[in-house]
């Protein structure tokens, strides 16, 4: 008997490892099963927070078996194994996600993210989830915010939707390349035209424009292992599921939330390396044969400029200028 008991205990322990505490701030009461979408997280307290869906890319998770009323703590499950949870549609293998303002998934969300995967009853269906928790593709977008240091940033996720320019507009005329008028951020040549007063030797990186997400006001942190910084106000793409940090864990950075993403890419700084042509050119009148610079080509490339400190001129040595 006491064997048994020990034994239910360890099992009990371990089904808690497949919830996690929420404080359902919608406003409204969730329902059993409901789809909830996480807000932000506390790790003094180790709580959620969580709204109701909008549809938009984020965090999705179901409630547990119990309703949780406007302002109170609730458990959600984790997405270690299939999930009972509320569907509005949908049979056997069918897609589904969350849609806006709704406890429901739906085959008509513009997500997805998980599949019915047995024949619905009542309102309700044990879900898999394939993408990685709101979104089939497992990714999250997110604008880059402060370096934290040693990789780490702080972020706030967003939510991207395309804003493909109208033909033929945004066009400037090209720079460097000669290639003539083209539309905006598609020749990085031309950004080199928009450095007010470039002049070859210039280390100055251009921005070549790129569409921007939505900030949600979500804060997040992310870990980019590639040694060049990301810059900062741009956007950078997250793989899914974000890993709570550990107490000490982003000390000193401010940030208030327990989530990190690993960054799969984003925008780094970029650098331009001029290099100089020279030909020896004859005056056409005196004949005088000159070194004349007639050229320069610039090559933009993903780094950061590193100034040496200057250096001083020698012992009894005076003058300026440069060679």
């Amino acid at each position: 008997m006491t064997e048994r008991h020990r034994q239910d205990s360890s099992r009990f322990k371990a089904d808690l490892q497949d919830f996690f505490a929420f404080r359902n701030d919608s406003g409204e009461a969730v329902p059993a099963y409901g789809c909830i979408k996480i807000l932000s997280y506390d790790a003094a307290s180790d709580m959620y927070t969580i709204d109701k869906p909008d549809g938009a890319e984020g965090l999705y998770f179901v409630n547990g078996p119990v309703p949780v009323a406007a302002g109170k703590k609730g458990r959600g499950t984790l997405w270690a194994r299939a999930q009972i949870g509320l569907v509005d549609d949908g049979a056997l293998g069918d897609e589904v996600g969350p849609i806006n303002d709704s406890w429901e998934m739906a085959t008509t969300s513009s997500i997805g993210g998980f599949r019915i995967f047995n024949n619905p009853s009542a309102g309700r269906a044990v879900l898999l989830q394939v993408g990685g928790g709101g979104g089939a593709s497992g990714t999250i977008d997110v604008i880059v915010g402060s370096c934290i240091g040693n990789g780490y940033y702080n972020a706030t996720i967003a939510t991207w939707a395309p804003s493909i320019p109208p033909s033929g507009g945004g066009s400037t005329s090209g720079g460097g390349s000669g290639s003539g008028s083209q539309p905006e951020g598609c020749d990085p040549c031309a950004a080199l035209d928009t450095i007010a007063n470039f002049e070859c030797g210039d280390t100055g990186a251009p921005d070549i424009p790129r569409d921007t997400p939505s900030s949600t006001g979500v804060s997040c942190i992310i870990y980019d292992p590639f040694p060049l910084p990301l810059k900062q106000g741009k956007h950078a793409i997250c793989a899914l599921p974000g890993v709570p940090y550990t107490s000490g864990s982003g000390s000193g950075s401010g940030a208030s939330s327990g989530l990190v993403y690993k960054v799969l890419n984003g925008t780094y700084k970029t650098v331009v390396i001029p290099h100089e042509k020279w030909e020896c050119c004859t005056d056409p009148i005196t004949g005088t044969q000159t070194v004349q610079r007639v050229g320069c080509t610039s090559f933009i490339t993903l780094g950061v400029a590193c100034e040496e400190p200057p250096t001083p001129c020698s012992s009894g040595g005076t003058g300026s200028g440069s060679a």
